[in-house]
């Protein structure tokens, strides 16, 4: 049974589907390219998997069009699935991680925030403030003050 529907898989959607009548009316339509054949949903892996190339930096991981070929799955899918599991969009993610990096470096004793903003992906020092101030309430400098009188 199982190797009848590997068998029928590899032939094609359009003889699968042509054991029944209303199968014979989708196999005529994926012919024509009308009907896509189905493909098991990914699931929430597909998220973490998205979370982990962020994580890591991979270089394909900076835009969605990237991220979703390197997964394997159309960008608005995988905007979808992502905001279904994780309650954010991509682009949310990528910017919390990329802001905790931000400061992360300015603990670490980090003062050329142009450069810090430029080593991160962000366009510029102003959009670094303005991504660090949504996710923490405060700005980068405004981060780096509260550092500085602490140590």
């Amino acid at each position: 049974m199982v190797n009848a529907e590997i068998a029928e898989a590899r032939a094609g959607p359009a003889v699968a589907a042509s054991r029944s009548t209303s199968g014979q009316v989708l196999g005529r339509a994926a012919d024509a390219g009308t009907v896509r054949p189905h493909r098991p949903a990914r699931g929430p892996g597909l998220a973490d998997q998205a979370r982990e190339a962020i994580l890591a930096d991979h270089p394909d991981a900076a835009g969605l069009v990237t991220l979703a070929r390197l997964l394997g799955v159309s960008p608005s899918h995988l905007s979808r699935v992502f905001h279904r599991e994780t309650g954010l969009t991509l682009t949310r993610y990528r910017n919390r991680v990329r802001a905790g990096r931000a400061l992360d470096r300015i603990e670490q004793g980090a003062h050329n925030l142009a450069e810090v903003a430029a080593d991160l992906g962000f366009a510029d020092q102003a959009h670094l403030a303005r991504t660090v101030k949504a996710e923490f309430g405060r700005t980068s400098t405004e981060i780096r003050r509260l550092l500085d009188a602490v140590r």
